[in-house]
């Protein structure tokens, strides 16, 4: 617990630096916003948030003239309004608040994940650590000579959410719907471990939750269930239907989520129109692997260890995650905003380095009272 508590504290200090230096420049001309990037998306965030602090629980767009009835629109920016009317603070600095408690959310879920899938404390520690503060090669373009190769490539890392340093460092709306992403993976482990369905029936709360904030990493999670469920029953050269139901929970609860986001993104006469803003095509492959860093030979180097051990539940699970996440990153054109779904790549892809065999079961993760 100490590592984690240090690891997430020192996260959240390192990343608030920027905000703190742009507050100690403030001064009676001028006040420093709590935005670095994006200016445009806080801008809309911020009209948000301040809607909900002066009260509202439904949301006004008010970007347009037309004329429209209040909507619910996101779960983040109503509660960090709630919040910031309760503290007295300004949008922008409840936003930067929200952040600091996505990191100790992400790093807690990361952690709990970690513990069910990596079978040795090291590989644990080491996972946790580079997927936190882990990069693509987008930095490489300032080299002489090998520069503008980089540059020409267009490593996906300088300009998306790829990984979670970029969501806690820049972009809490990321950070929120992450930390949600990896506590439903991780609830969704308990229950294949221990049969219960509350723990899936929990994942699938955790996936609607996360689709209020963010509805692609809803999306997401649905997907990985479903693949998760026929992953497991090829496995087991059988299909169980009790056990099969359970693993699809986290699809099914969260379907009322998916049919309100299909009408208010579809439908709605104001908000229909936001499906049309930033739709992009994936990045193409050089982009993508140059953006992922080392992940990618990490990933490889750990199935390379494992070639000879079956894979535990856990394993299968991230490898679920992976497929997901690639499928719906390169659905465009089938789903125009598939590009937003770049923030999914990553935590798939904690896995074990041990090739030390585990039966196909579950590592030997410690109890959570012994957690470092």
């Amino acid at each position: 617990m100490r590592f984690l508590a240090v690891s997430a504290t020192a996260l959240a200090l390192l990343t608030s630096i920027p905000y703190l230096v742009g507050h100690c420049l403030d001064d009676a001309s001028s006040s420093f916003l709590d935005t670095l990037v994006f200016e445009q998306d806080f801008n809309s965030y911020c009209a948000f948030v301040r809607q909900s602090a002066a009260g509202a629980w439904l949301f006004h767009n008010p970007f347009t003239p037309e004329p429209h009835r209040p909507v619910f629109l996101n779960l983040e920016f109503l509660v960090t309004g709630k919040a910031a009317g309760w503290l007295g603070v300004e949008p922008g600095l409840a936003l930067q608040l929200q952040r600091v408690a996505a990191v100790a959310l992400f790093a807690f879920g990361l952690w709990g994940l970690g513990a069910r899938v990596i079978t040795t404390a090291a590989a644990r520690r080491l996972a946790f650590v580079a997927a936190l503060t882990g990069g693509g090669f987008g930095w490489m373009q300032v080299l002489p000579g090998l520069g503008p190769l980089v540059a020409r490539a267009g490593p996906v890392d300088l300009y998306a959410g790829v990984h979670p340093f970029f969501w806690l460092f820049l972009h809490p709306h990321f950070a929120v719907s992450e930390a949600l992403v990896v506590l439903a993976l991780w609830l969704l482990l308990e229950g294949e471990r221990t049969g219960r369905a509350a723990f899936p029936l929990g994942a699938g709360v955790v996936a609607a939750v996360a689709g209020l904030v963010r509805p692609y990493d809803m999306l997401f999670l649905q997907v990985v269930a479903v693949l998760f469920a026929a992953a497991s029953a090829l496995h087991a050269r059988k299909l169980e239907t009790a056990a099969t139901v359970r693993r699809l929970l986290p699809a099914i609860v969260s379907l009322p989520v998916l049919a309100y986001g299909v009408w208010l993104f579809g439908f709605d006469p104001v908000f229909q129109w936001w499906r049309r803003q930033g739709v992009n095509g994936p990045p193409p492959a050089p982009a993508m692997l140059l953006g992922l860093g080392l992940l990618p030979p990490m990933v490889v180097l750990a199935m390379v260890a494992g070639r000879r051990r079956a894979w535990t539940p856990g394993e299968r699970l991230m490898g679920c995650a992976a497929v997901a996440s690639l499928l719906l990153i390169y659905s465009y054109p089938w789903l125009r905003f598939s590009f937003q779904l770049v923030t999914t790549l990553v935590v798939p892809s904690l896995r074990s380095p041990s090739p030390a065999s585990t039966g196909g079961g579950w590592p030997r993760a410690p109890p959570w009272s012994s957690w470092p």
